[in-house]
This record gives structure tokens, sequence and C-alpha cells, in this order.
């Protein structure tokens, strides 16, 4: 999801204001695979790394955030290994973790189920 906001290029009188708002999903590919299979390989009090069954694909974005947060406002880490340690995390915190295949110019896979973890106190 993106939000775009657009003004005029008034040349040497600089810029007008912000004169639209739109708000725009993308799509996700239909030839993109979806990871599956999310598990927890290790846990901390301020990291949890996890894993997927990768389906054919080669990167991925990892979203995640405290549980409860709305897709597309996590964090978003891109990776090319279908093993991440997610570090800096509040320890004794239940966190939502979501993954989509990333396939370049094809686009997006839907995001996976959500891994739902909580770091150690």
């Amino acid at each position: 999801a993106y939000d775009i906001y657009m003004r005029t290029n008034c040349g040497s009188d600089g810029f007008s204001d912000y004169i639209q708002y739109q708000f725009v999903t993308t799509e996700a590919s239909p030839s993109c695979n979806v990871p599956t299979d999310l598990f927890l390989a290790d846990l901390g009090t301020n990291f949890i790394e996890i894993g997927w069954a990768e389906n054919d694909e080669t990167a991925w974005v990892v979203e995640y955030g405290p549980s409860g947060f709305e897709l597309g406002t996590g964090t978003e880490l891109p990776t090319s290994e279908s093993t991440f340690r997610i570090e800096d995390l509040e320890p004794a915190t239940t966190y939502e973790i979501y993954v989509r295949a990333n396939c370049g110019s094809e686009g997006f896979s839907e995001y996976s189920e959500a891994l739902v973890i909580t770091t150690n106190g």
C-alpha cells in the first residue's frame, strides 16, 4: 500500500501545496509462490530466528510487528535466505511475523500465514 502526494513544480517560484492524496494497493503476482511452513529456529530475549519453505523462490520480505499490527505498517526486511534472524526486539513481547516472496518484475506473493512468537523475558 502506498500514499501518493502530488504537487506542481512552478519553476523558479518553487512548488505548489500538495493537491491530491490517493491510496493505492499493489496486487500480488499469481505466478509468485507464497512462502509456507514458517517455523521458529531460535529464540532469545531480543531476537527471533525463523525459517520457511522456499517454494521455488529465491528472495523474500519479512514483515513483523507487535501482535495485532496491520500488515503494511510493520518493519519490512529483505532477504535472500530462507532462514532469518530478527534482532533488537523487546524482551517478553509477542510479535507477529509474515513472509512474502519478492519476485522482481513479477511483483510479490501473498503473505504467509502469521507466525506468532513471544521473546524470552
